[in-house]
């Protein structure tokens, strides 16, 4: 694919890939980079793709961005509700320890 070639990709498929990244469940403003991040793909790559299936290239590379987005997401949710309850239980732990103290104490 040529320079101009790779131009006319952006200007004909950035709003396709942004409805794509929509309707796969991507926020708005992340499916900006989604966008700009499938075409920074497409410009590594523009030397050995043909125009011609660029858009199938921009279509997949998109999908495969979304997905790492949500398995990412997935990941921190369950990091996050982990962490949110190794917290809880080691409040837990300190107030019981409060109230055998006082317990001791009287």
């Amino acid at each position: 694919m040529t320079d101009k070639e790779y131009n006319n990709c952006v200007s004909t498929y950035s709003d396709d890939i942004y409805r794509f990244a929509v309707y796969l469940g991507i926020d708005k403003d992340y499916a900006n980079d989604i966008v700009q991040d499938t075409f920074l793909s497409l410009w590594k790559s523009h030397a050995e793709i043909e125009a011609d299936k660029a858009k199938a290239y921009l279509l997949a590379t998109a999908h495969n961005l979304v997905n790492s987005n949500f398995r990412h997401k997935d990941v921190e949710k369950r990091y996050t509700n982990d962490l949110q309850m190794e917290t809880t239980t080691h409040i837990d732990r300190v107030f019981e320890a409060h109230d055998q103290l006082y317990k001791a104490m009287d």
